[in-house]
């Protein structure tokens, strides 16, 4: 990994709860090899001879994806996150330490509508509400298992679920299987 030169000359001792008293903070601007970059807090372990991603931070994938947001150890700290999508497209909201959309979070389609929800692993799950750009909602209490696997199932038969027509479309299963119901 190439670093600007804004690395700090003396690094911040952290104090943890771990063994490893060797561990420093600070603050700086990587660009990766893969053309992807990071800007915000990190921790160097010189035991573990690691680099991570620690404390908030902008990641600018490869592919032109900003998740913007607080890190630990590399991974997202399951809070309020927010991803702008290369497509136009942004999610707000809780992120497990995968990436993963989980808990309450809202996708913003590029067109302007929306889908709030309590996601579990990319997926809707309860609470969702759809609002179309102009403010159109439809809601749903809750989405059952089964709705939530046929609608996956119809869904990967046409296009990834996590491609904006994919959701879209997704959306709109659930939302006529939950009303059926």
């Amino acid at each position: 990994m190439r670093s600007s030169p804004s690395i700090p000359r003396t690094p911040k001792p952290v104090h943890a709860k771990s063994e490893n008293l060797h561990a420093y903070t600070g603050t700086a601007r990587f660009t990766f090899e893969n053309g992807g970059s990071y800007e915000g807090g990190y921790r160097v372990d010189v035991d573990r001879r690691t680099l991570v991603k620690q404390d908030e931070g902008v990641y600018v994938t490869d592919n032109l994806d900003v998740y913007s947001g607080k890190w630990c150890d590399d991974k997202c700290a399951e809070d309020e996150f927010h991803i702008r999508y290369n497509n136009g497209a942004q999610y707000k909201g809780e992120l497990d330490a995968d990436g993963a959309m989980s808990g309450m979070g809202t996708y913003i389609f590029p067109d302007g509508s929306s889908l709030t929800a309590r996601w579990s692993r990319n997926r809707p799950v309860s609470d969702v509400v759809y609002r179309q750009s102009l403010g159109h909602a439809w809601a749903t209490a809750s989405i059952s298992d089964n709705v939530s696997i046929n609608a996956d199932l119809q869904i990967n038969k046409r296009v990834a679920f996590s491609t904006y027509s994919g959701l879209f479309y997704g959306v709109l299963l659930l939302l006529r299987s939950a009303l059926r119901s």
